[in-house]
């Protein structure tokens, strides 16, 4: 630049462009591998594009989306099924038919974004009429923590894991933590019937040297309606399902709470299964 400024007027203009062509050329040699980069790390595409699920025909109803930038991109917190296009995350779990009950069964779709194109079907959540409930721990994630504790949701490690990931509670060195994870009670648009039910954590043992307590509480702070307790130590990553035991849900309350504390090590918890008795 000081260069420039020092030429005679004549000669600045010519000068200026070659140096301006230089900056790009040096630009594009030394960006371009950044760029390539960046390409390569996502679809190349937005992760939802209203254009492509109006061509899919939906125009009203729930929209499936698969990752969390999608649904970003298509949630209108004003806009219900029954008026237009409500999004909602696909959670992989029980949480998807859930959802779909509590809305009385309005028209479904999923709309999956991939680096080859945008595919747009209608879909029905797995499992939809069966009296088995499943939900994954790690659909929850983040959960609400203890001060200093570390809350992962990843792979398991192990394939009896279910879906092949769990969600791991790690307390501060020596320590102890406590995570609060929620456990919704099956239901359709009303409110549910109080009834009893077989319930069965899993969790994941990898051998380590954490102890683990799992309560199932109606509120955060009241007494236990349910407790389980294991150690971590196992001489490989194994899956444990714990006993089952039988609680009354549903009335008033829409939901519980599953309370998970770890002392001395990481725990971690898979699923919990809720069959009616």
């Amino acid at each position: 630049a000081i260069a420039l400024g020092a030429l005679p007027p004549r000669r600045l203009a010519r000068a200026a462009l070659r140096v301006l062509a230089l900056a790009l050329a040096a630009l594009a040699v030394h960006g371009a591998p950044e760029q390539e980069r960046i390409a390569a790390g996502d679809l190349g595409r937005p992760h939802y594009e209203p254009d492509e699920a109006r061509e899919g025909n939906v125009t009203t109803g729930l929209l499936y989306v698969d990752d969390d930038a999608a649904f970003e991109l298509a949630f209108d917190p004003f806009v219900p099924a029954s008026h237009g296009v409500q999004a909602v995350r696909l959670r992989g779990d029980d949480h998807d038919r859930l959802v779909y009950d509590l809305l009385g069964h309005p028209p479904i779709h999923r709309y999956a974004a991939t680096v080859a194109g945008v595919t747009v079907t209608s879909w029905t959540p797995p499992n939809a009429g069966s009296d088995t409930w499943r939900f994954e721990a790690e659909a929850d994630w983040p959960p609400v923590a203890s001060p200093g504790a570390r809350v992962e949701a990843g792979d398991g490690g192990s394939p009896c894991a279910s879906d092949g990931k769990v969600l791991t509670l790690t307390p501060p060195e020596g320590g102890e933590a406590t995570a609060l994870v929620e456990l919704p009670t099956p239901r359709g648009p009303t409110l549910p019937e109080r009834r009893a039910w077989s319930i069965s954590p899993r969790a994941l043992q990898r051998g380590g040297v954490g102890k683990a307590t799992l309560e199932l509480v109606d509120a955060p702070g009241e007494p236990p309606l349910a407790r389980w307790t294991w150690d971590d130590a196992a001489k490989t990553p194994w899956c444990s399902d714990l006993p089952v035991q039988v609680v009354d849900l549903g009335g008033a309350r829409a939901r519980t709470w599953l309370v998970l504390h770890a002392q001395g090590g990481p725990v971690s918890i898979d699923k919990t299964t809720l069959r009616p008795r």
